[in-house]
């Protein structure tokens, strides 16, 4: 997940729990070694600052396995964003800053009819697939 705030980029780090650091730029980035399951460049565990040491995010982009049009997701099952996303929210609206614009990108075949969708699992803002944008209407 990348997520922007002013500037810099954000990127997500993982251990038991996904978090959000501060990293300045594509040289910083090309600099992580590959590790983990799948082999990813991430962060060092102790790496960087938090997104929550610069008044957190203004966006955050999440993945999916499938989106509705009512801009429903559901990801690979493990709830490493949708906590995070709550963390955030709760964190946002404690410190009186507004809660992060929450989209996705996905490809034709991600978009279906609905969902087998929890309580536990976050609404977007918006989600785009290929070239139509989908709102969410309360």
């Amino acid at each position: 997940m990348v997520s922007v705030k002013g500037d810099s980029k954000v990127f997500d780090k993982q251990n038991k729990e996904l978090e959000m650091i501060r990293m300045e730029g594509m040289y910083e980035i090309s600099q992580l070694e590959p590790q983990g399951k799948y082999n990813i460049r991430e962060p060092p565990v102790k790496a960087g600052e938090s997104c929550f040491d610069h008044n957190g995010l203004d966006m955050i982009v999440l993945p999916g396995m499938g989106f509705t049009a009512n801009c429903e997701r559901i990801g690979h099952g493990k709830g490493f964003y949708d906590c995070f996303v709550t963390k955030h929210m709760a964190w946002s609206a404690k410190h009186g800053y507004p809660k992060p614009f929450l989209v996705a990108v996905g490809a034709e075949q991600q978009l279906v009819t609905d969902l087998p969708v929890e309580k536990h699992d976050r609404v977007l803002d918006a989600v785009i697939i290929d070239d139509q944008l989908f709102r969410h209407v309360d």
